[in-house]
């Protein structure tokens, strides 16, 4: 009987432990993700796909970001600019913002990143985020290029997976923010971000 009790009470402890793991995980997760700074990771965009740089399917609205379009959060942020490509040498992390305009009401449909990545230990982390008037900021598609592995030669990623698709210029601005590792810039570095949208409601046709 002794030894049944202490099997029993072992399994209890045991899956106290796993219970206070996983709510402790879900408690760091929601405060890092907008709560005193940008999300240091992408948490959507778990499935991506990769095409050719000039042929990426899509729109049939379209907004093409350029790289100057990005800029530093922050002084500490050190990326640098090789031609139409943002890359890292700096010995820190470097993240790089830009401001999005989409047409109100438009129903958003991919987000694709303009990347190469030879560095089989290092991703770059593409997040798109929209904010409301209170500072506040939720993030609302992300790209990791972990996820297609290494690709030495240029190459888009997109994701279609969004928390919310619909544009509301009314409450929320958006943006794009790139994470590019420390001292990567001989393997590593991106160019445009596109966003995709369509609207939900076609425009009628007039008949005579």
């Amino acid at each position: 009987m002794r030894s049944n009790k202490t099997y029993h009470s072992v399994i209890v402890v045991l899956l106290i432990s796993i219970l206070l793991v996983v709510s402790g995980y879900a408690y760091v997760s929601a405060q890092d993700e907008g709560e005193g700074g940008l999300a240091s990771q992408s948490y959507l965009g778990l499935e991506a796909d990769t095409s050719s740089v000039y042929d990426v399917p899509g729109g049939p609205g379209f907004v093409m970001l350029s790289p100057y379009q990005f800029r530093p959060l922050s002084p500490a942020d050190q990326c640098s600019y090789s031609g139409n490509t943002i890359v890292n040498q700096s010995p820190g992390v470097c993240t790089m913002v830009a401001g999005v305009t989409l047409p109100h009401g438009a129903n958003i449909t991919k987000l694709t990143l303009y990347v190469f990545d030879g560095n089989p230990s290092k991703d770059i982390i593409l997040n798109f985020a929209r904010g409301d008037g209170a500072g506040g900021f939720a993030v609302q598609a992300g790209i990791n290029t972990g996820i297609v592995g290494v690709m030495p030669a240029w190459d888009a990623i997109s994701t279609t997976q969004f928390l919310n698709t619909q544009v509301d210029n009314s409450n929320y601005s958006y943006m794009v923010y790139a994470i590019v590792p420390f001292q990567s810039w001989l393997d590593m570095g991106f160019s445009n971000v596109r966003i995709d949208y369509e609207y939900a409601t076609a425009i009628p046709i007039l008949s005579k």
